[in-house]
């Protein structure tokens, strides 16, 4: 099944619990929390990341593809998984950077466990995202069209044919622009577009400083 091939862990669902957001999706929370993150490949703080993060997975709840629900529970047990990572060693990985050398430094960046090995799950899940915010702010792209172009750019090059299929069809049961952006807790289309495109600026920076910094550490074959 999906779980078995995709390796999606059994969540601790105290853990999940405890992360500190608001049950819905707001395109205000994620530009506050983008804000707070350094952008400069060597000074990503490994926590502020994270918290981003957990704001970013309900955005798959907000979609409304019923094939793409099983990508937030992934997302979300990858989280957990970096956090492990990061308590456990704190002072050695306090930025992306650092985790990324202390877990090749020892030899267990490409375990299945490991803080280096989840990192790229969750670029795959931004570099989604941002396709689709980037196309739906055009005025002249349906969501439908949006969230299928974003899709076969990006996470359908991870999944099976059958989850392509499924996704191909369910993107054209999602709303129009304007009922869609009211999911994103803001006043109207106009508001929602200015959160995308400061959204758009912030992540666009970030995605690069993660890809660079695979580069620099000889791993770009994890892309």
């Amino acid at each position: 099944g999906i779980n078995a091939e995709y390796g999606i862990l059994k969540i601790n669902k105290k853990k999940l619990s405890n992360m500190s957001v608001s049950a819905s999706f707001s395109l205000g929370e994620l530009k506050s929390k983008l804000d707070l993150i350094e952008k400069e490949k060597n000074s990503i703080q490994t926590q502020e990341f994270l918290e981003m993060f957990k704001v970013l997975v309900k955005f798959f709840d907000v979609l409304g593809i019923s094939p793409l629900k099983f990508v937030k529970d992934d997302l979300n047990s990858k989280i957990c998984i970096i956090e492990e990572v990061l308590n456990d060693n704190k002072s050695q990985c306090k930025t992306l950077s650092s985790m990324i050398a202390f877990e090749q430094s020892n030899n267990i960046h490409l375990e299945k466990k490991s803080g280096t090995w989840n990192l790229v799950r969750l670029r795959r899940a931004l570099e989604f995202i941002t396709t689709f915010l980037d196309e739906v702010r055009n005025l002249d792209v349906s969501v439908a069209n949006a969230a299928s172009s974003a899709y076969n750019k990006s996470l359908a090059n991870i999944h099976p044919w059958a989850i392509r299929r499924l996704v191909s069809i369910a993107v054209y049961a999602l709303p129009n622009k304007n009922t869609f952006f009211m999911k994103f807790e803001v006043q109207d289309e106009i508001e929602a577009q200015n959160h995308i495109s400061e959204i758009i600026l912030q992540i666009q920076p970030l995605l690069r400083s993660i890809y660079e910094l695979y580069d620099d550490f000889a791993l770009s074959d994890l892309k």
